[in-house]
């Protein structure tokens, strides 16, 4: 059964589907580059990987934060395994793997999960520019045995620019490696390292903003919402769809501009956000089918070059999956709420299931002479 059959993205700066090829985190300033597989359900955003294999069971996440932010990136990724239904069981074991010269420091959890045991991996890697990259890796020991070719390759294509190669060999599979020449061969460890501690957050990153915060001066609203063909690439990047009817084998995906978010000012004169966001995909008669409470739930930072009419150059997109639903009228309705404050506000585009449509008939074979 496929972890999720709903994908929802989150960021400053959505970037395209990804392909066999090298991805690179951030675009501008490089810390990380990683190869996905093409046939994995892959989405690349300004600082984040996420891909899910093709039969669904095996989920690779890439982050990259400055490194005051590791604490953050650790703390996102459990909470979302968590909603997830995910539980960690235990203390984890810890190794360091070599990726092309750089090591990674790995905790792996067991773990259960709605369809039994798993296994869990944060890796931690030192990049430059003072960021830190974090790999979550989530799956099964069978389900990893599975994709072991695909994860492995995943794993050792991981490189931080001017470093060397990637990690992992059988490791990934669900295996152990030796202390030692690990991946590459190109270090040596002589010891398991955990991460390094969590940093506390800086005092402008709390979750309550500051007395002194200002109050946005409109409803928290949407600027723009439609349906696309595509992810997008950034801010305003978009490809409207022309109508909304889809055919069951299609996504649906759509791309929101949210606005009058509450902004805190941080260090630097940049400004700090935050967004949670409910969907729910109902009938035509308000029947709930199917939905998810915090299915997006993030903080982030815009600099002064990021800011449109008083707020921020934000969107994000959601894509549905539709495989199995009837043909029939629906709505995809979501619930945006100010992370800052009590406002909220809902967005609702109704769309159509078309019938699939039939396989062709078979030619007939012509008569022999």
């Amino acid at each position: 059964m496929k972890r999720w059959i709903v994908g929802a993205a989150l960021f400053i700066g959505l970037a395209a589907p990804a392909f066999a090829k090298d991805i690179v985190l951030p675009a501008k300033e490089p810390a990380v580059t990683a190869t996905m597989p093409d046939d994995w359900d892959t989405s690349v955003y300004e600082t984040e990987i996420a891909s899910v294999s093709a039969d669904g069971d095996i989920v690779v996440n890439i982050a990259t934060d400055s490194k005051s932010r590791l604490d953050s990136l650790i703390k996102d990724s459990k909470a979302y395994l968590t909603k997830n239904k995910v539980k960690l069981v235990g203390k984890p074991t810890e190794q360091t793997i070599d990726f092309n010269g750089t090591p990674g420091q790995v905790q792996r959890y067991q773990a259960t999960d709605k369809n039994g045991k798993a296994i869990i991996d944060f890796v931690t890697l030192d990049a430059n520019r003072n960021r830190a990259v974090l790999i979550t890796v989530w799956g099964s020991e069978d389900d990893r045995a599975t994709n072991e070719t695909a994860l492995s390759a995943i794993m050792k294509s991981v490189t931080i620019p001017a470093g060397g190669g990637g990690g992992g060999g059988g490791f990934w599979s669900g295996g152990s490696v030796q202390s030692g020449k690990v991946g590459a061969g190109k270090s040596e460890a002589s010891k398991a390292e955990a991460p390094a501690a969590a940093k506390p957050p800086a005092p402008a990153a709390v979750a309550s903003p500051p007395a002194a915060a200002p109050v946005a001066s409109q409803s928290l609203g949407v600027r723009r919402v439609l349906f696309v063909t595509r992810p997008s690439e950034g801010f305003g990047d978009v490809d409207p769809r022309a109508v909304g009817a889809f055919l069951p084998s299609e996504k649906v995906i759509t791309y929101m501009e949210p606005v009058g978010e509450t902004l805190v000012p941080v260090a630097g004169g940049d400004v700090r956000f935050g967004l949670v966001v409910d969907y729910v995909l109902q009938s035509k008669g308000g029947a709930i089918l199917s939905g998810q409470k915090a299915v997006i739930d993030k903080e982030f930072t815009a600099g002064k070059d990021g800011i449109l009419d008083g707020y921020p150059k934000f969107s994000f997109h959601f894509t549905l999956g539709i495989a199995g639903v009837d043909p029939g009228d629906y709505v995809l309705a979501f619930t945006l709420r100010d992370k800052f404050s009590d406002r909220t506000t809902q967005v609702e585009r109704p769309f159509t299931v078309l019938a699939a449509a039939p396989a062709p008939a078979p030619t007939a074979a012509a008569p022999a002479p």
